[in-house]
């Protein structure tokens, strides 16, 4: 290989890269605006999560008060873990561009043998949001429940959510 292809590939490669970590940092920006939405037991219980699988909100239907104590505590963890879920499945779709991109691209060290000193630093992701979506902005059509022992999407419910109880 004469040098100057050999220029010319890490170029090409040097490229790849550059927009491969623009695209990364996009997505670590894009992932740390998403949430994940549970809700369960007839609507009794929603819970929000962050893309860390934080709990950022935990909303209480008025008739809550016909579950037992135990029953909320249950319905407060399958909830969480239904949100759990949604909030998985989306990061997973958002990451999907980036994980077939990797199984593409040549790592640097097959394009040129002896590389060294090289390095890319990706700026560390930005923290997930800690505090509920505002109501109507961006959220999801959808959110993950519980039936039959499984985990589905179903369209997001219409409800009143109390202040107090």
């Amino acid at each position: 290989m004469t040098n100057e292809r050999r220029k010319d590939d890490l170029a090409e490669a040097l490229e790849g890269l550059q927009r491969h970590v623009q695209l990364v940092t996009e997505l670590q920006e894009r992932r740390a605006q998403l949430v994940g939405i549970g809700t369960v037991r007839d609507e009794y219980v929603t819970v929000t999560v962050n893309a860390d699988n934080a709990v950022i909100q935990t909303k209480f239907s008025d008739d809550i008060g016909e579950l037992s104590f135990d029953e909320i505590a249950e319905a407060v963890t399958e909830a969480a873990q239904a949100a759990i879920a949604d909030v998985t499945r989306k990061v997973q779709r958002l990451v999907e561009p980036v994980t077939a991109n990797q199984r593409t691209m040549p790592s640097l060290e097959e394009m040129v043998e002896s590389l060294t000193g090289v390095h890319t630093e990706i700026p560390d992701p930005p923290p997930a949001i800690m505090v509920p979506p505002k109501s109507g902005a961006a959220e999801s059509d959808s959110v993950a429940t519980i039936s039959g022992g499984g985990y589905e999407e179903q369209p997001r419910p219409r409800r009143v959510t109390g202040t107090t109880w």
